[in-house]
């Protein structure tokens, strides 16, 4: 998965590589220093910002639920589900490799390696200006801000300090000019726009246009204080000290040097040309200004038109659309029960399913439909992106496998994030509570795990997928396979009862109830049976349900369940199962 801060770097730099070519092509000779500096700086800010700022154009709706299954933590995972009309085979166990770091973590890890030398580089020549600031001497006769120091060979200015060589022969008019064009650098504070530009070149150090805006700024600075100067100097003689006290040596990136012999030929022929007229300006300040708007407008709106909005936001799992993607969650549920007038606190692990709840998969997903799928338009298909401890996948025969991959911290922090955004949304009634997993539990899973399988068409079914009747309003109740006999017996067989819990404490029948749905999985499996005595049998007999409860979901996803059928099609169904005491 793509690190949201490259993402953004991305697009920053592209928004600053299309505002930096308006810019160029509109104001490359234009006079009006003082509007270009400005722009320069806007254009920086709007290509930091435009990415991070998105607007909604969707109502706001709450995901749909599709799913509620029950899981204990011994439970790897359930069995995906086929369609009714596929019949049930036994799950298939791969186990596939997963590559230590991927092309994406390569590309990332070399960013982030550009990102904290170009930092670096900053920070040394921070520590070169603090060093010529506290070792060199002050040049009182020059100026209180004047610094002298042997190691400095031109002068240049940063923050309110001039700094100038020790040794110099420059005459007065010479230093009258030097020192009136670094105080202007000064009082306009020209090191700051230098530093924001620096800062910006440390997240985009890999796109020209950063790089481009920088040397733009520092020529146009040297344009505002040459204007300064040349108001009360004479051109002739402002040029002649230029020229005399020119460098040919590379400078400090973070100064304003005074007479770069790479810039000379550019700031002579500046301060001869003809001052651009304010009506060019105003039409080229206009159409800049339009091409901002229109970069903020494409970057804000671009990609935040969520295609869930476009949908039918119905309980039906199965539209008429030929893809969906589906989203497995870790989650907790606080659920009260009544323990004789008092109150006690149910914790299980669940895994609930969502609507595609992980926008920084989408793509990913859409990926797949567009490359393995587009041949077959009319193919109804889900796609189910799950989480995992364990690196092995399992699905039936209407099942395949499209994509696996072990997800580092970053990663596991930003689904984290998004799923609990997402649940917090969410107002269930009754006194439930559902919760995200705890971010230990739900860094365990760090597996992602994307499989998919056919659909049925909407217009082959009688009822609604999450339809569900009651035990009398069915044709056919549902049954699982070899019998609810031979079913029970496996369960007892299963159950290994505390020898210091009294059987007289245990009730006479332990009453679970379940969802059987249309495909025969077991869904919102709840105890009936209510719980007495006191508080150490009560943990007794919990540990108990508790371990009759992760039976019947191992059992039922071994053997298979036969959903319940009314008017000859597969329904979901309410079912009640009734352990004797006698068999434990």
């Amino acid at each position: 998965m793509w690190n949201p801060l490259f993402i953004w770097s991305l697009k920053a730099g592209l928004i600053l590589s299309f505002l930096f070519a308006a810019y160029y092509w509109l104001f490359r000779n234009n006079t009006q220093f003082q509007l270009k500096r400005v722009l320069q700086m806007v254009m920086l800010l709007a290509a930091i910002n435009f990415p991070l700022i998105k607007i909604s154009v969707s109502n706001t709706t709450i995901p749909t639920v599709y799913a509620f299954q029950q899981l204990d933590n011994s439970l790897a995972k359930e069995n995906p589900v086929p369609t009714s009309t596929e019949a049930l085979l036994p799950a298939s166990e791969i186990e596939i490799p997963v590559s230590e770091f991927s092309t994406v973590d390569i590309i990332w890890w070399v960013y982030l390696a550009g990102v904290c030398l170009s930092a670096l580089i900053i920070l040394i020549e921070l520590a070169k200006l603090s060093y010529l600031r506290f070792k060199g001497s002050r040049k009182l006769n020059l100026g209180e801000n004047v610094i002298g120091h042997p190691s400095v060979k031109y002068p240049f200015s940063f923050m309110k300090w001039i700094f100038v060589p020790t040794d110099s022969d420059y005459s007065e008019d010479d230093w009258r000019i030097v020192l009136a064009h670094e105080n202007l650098h000064l009082q306009q504070k020209h090191t700051l726009d230098i530093l924001f530009a620096s800062l910006a070149q440390c997240m985009l150090w890999y796109h020209p246009a950063v790089y481009l805006i920088q040397k733009s700024m520092k020529a146009n600075h040297e344009a505002l204080a040459d204007a300064a100067v040349l108001a009360s100097t004479p051109y002739n003689q402002y040029s002649k000290t230029l020229l005399a006290l020119s460098l040919r040596t590379n400078t400090l990136t973070l100064s304003h040097s005074f007479s770069l012999i790479s810039s000379l030929s550019k700031r002579l022929k500046l301060m001869k040309i003809q001052k651009t007229s304010n009506q060019k300006t105003l039409v080229a300040a206009i159409i800049l200004s339009g091409v901002i708007s229109l970069v903020a407008f494409e970057s804000m709106v671009y990609g935040q038109v969520d295609s869930r909005d476009k949908k039918d936001n119905s309980s039906d799992l199965i539209l008429d659309e030929s893809m969906r993607i589906l989203t497995k969650v870790p989650i907790r549920t606080d659920s009260t029960k009544d323990i004789e007038g008092e109150s006690s606190i149910l914790k299980s692990i669940k895994l609930m399913v969502f609507v595609d709840i992980w926008p920084s998969y989408t793509n990913l997903v859409e990926k797949l439909m567009a490359t393995y799928y587009s041949d077959h338009p009319k193919e109804k298909r889900t796609f189910v992106i799950d989480l995992e401890s364990e690196r092995k996948v399992r699905y039936g025969q209407n099942e395949k496998l499209e994509f696996i991959k072990e997800l580092n911290p970053t990663e596991l922090e930003q689904l984290y994030t998004e799923s609990k955004n997402y649940l917090d949304k969410l107002n269930y009634p009754n006194r439930t509570t559902i919760r995200i997993a705890d971010k230990e539990e739900f860094a365990r899973q760090k597996y992602l795990i994307i499989t998919s399988y056919k659909l049925l068409a909407t217009s082959d079914l009688k009822f609604k997928y999450n339809q569900i009747f009651q035990p009398d309003d069915v044709d056919v109740k549902p049954e699982p396979n070899g019998g609810i006999e031979i079913f029970i017996n496996n369960i007892a067989l299963n159950t290994k009862r505390d020898d210091s819990l009294n059987e007289k404490d245990i009730p006479e029948k332990i009453e679970f109830e379940f969802i059987v749905n249309r495909e025969g999985n077991i869904t919102q499996l709840n105890l009936i049976s209510k719980i007495k005595g006191n508080r150490e049998t009560q943990e007794k007999l919990y540990s108990l349900m508790g371990e009759i409860n992760r039976n019947i979901l191992e059992t039922s996803t071994k053997y298979g369940w036969k959903p319940a059928i009314k008017e000859g099609a597969n329904v979901g169904s309410i079912y009640r199962i009734s352990i004797p005491k006698s068999l434990l």
